[in-house]
């Protein structure tokens, strides 16, 4: 039986994406970061 490895396929993609989308995915990083904080401080700042 013949096993495939989709690492050997998929991590030139995501290095091909990473080199020419960087700014994107930063971008998208920042906005996810941004909502998630937003959503802690307001779960905070609720009473237990």
């Amino acid at each position: 039986m013949t096993q495939i490895n989709p690492g050997a396929f998929l991590a030139p993609v995501v290095d091909w994406l990473n080199a020419n989308f960087h700014g994107f995915f930063a971008a998208v990083t920042r906005i996810i970061e941004t909502v998630l904080g937003a959503i802690e401080r307001a779960l905070l700042v609720l009473p237990p």
